[in-house]
C-alpha cells in the first residue's frame, strides 16, 4: 500500500509567539492561564473554544487588572471606561475593541439561532486573537514602550524625574 504524506497547517508554533506575550501581567496568574487556553484551542483547531477563552481573558483583565464593577463582564468595562490605568485613560475605542471579543466570546458559549453563526472558521479565531492583542497593546504594550523610551532618554540625558 502506498503510503500518503501528512500535512499540517501551523497558526504558530506551540510554546512561541503569542503565547507568550511578555507584556501580559503575571499577577494574576489566570489572565497568562486563559490566555494560553485560547491559543492552545486555536492552534488546535477548537474555534469556539478559543473564542470563549478569549472571553475570559478579556474579563480577568477587565475584573482582576483594571478593577471593572458589575456582574456582566458589559458592565465590568463600562465602569473602566474613563479610568487611568498605567497613565493612560481607558476610552471608549478600549471598550468598542472589547465589545467585540465579548460578543464573540458570548456567541462561542451560548448557540446563536442564526446558522450562519453556529460555527467559529479558523480566520473569525484568527482576527479575534488580533483584536485580542489590539487590547493588550493597549493597556500594557504601548504604556511599558512609552515609560521605557522616557526613562532611557531621561538616563542618556542625566535628568532627573520632575516633582
Amino acid at each position: 500500500s502506498e503510503s500518503k504524506p501528512i500535512y499540517h497547517q501551523l497558526i504558530r508554533l506551540p510554546g512561541i509567539g503569542p503565547a507568550n506575550v511578555d507584556a501580559l501581567p503575571t499577577e494574576p496568574a489566570s489572565l497568562r492561564k486563559a490566555y494560553e487556553e485560547a491559543t492552545r484551542s486555536l492552534d488546535n483547531g477548537c474555534y469556539i473554544a478559543a473564542a470563549t477563552m478569549f472571553r475570559r481573558t478579556l474579563q480577568v483583565i477587565a475584573k482582576d487588572i483594571l478593577g471593572g464593577h458589575g456582574k456582566t463582564l458589559d458592565q465590568q468595562l463600562e465602569s473602566v471606561v474613563g479610568k487611568v490605568y498605567q497613565g493612560m485613560t481607558i476610552s471608549e475605542q478600549f471598550n468598542d475593541a472589547a465589545a467585540i471579543i465579548r460578543k464573540c466570546g458570548n456567541q462561542g458559549a451560548h448557540p446563536d439561532s442564526d446558522s450562519d453563526l453556529l460555527e467559529f472558521t479558523p480566520e473569525d479565531a484568527i482576527l479575534m486573537h488580533d483584536v485580542f492583542l489590539d487590547v493588550v497593546a493597549d493597556l500594557f504594550v504601548g504604556p511599558a514602550a512609552a515609560k521605557k523610551a522616557r526613562d532611557e532618554l531621561m538616563a542618556r540625558r542625566k535628568l532627573k524625574p520632575s516633582s
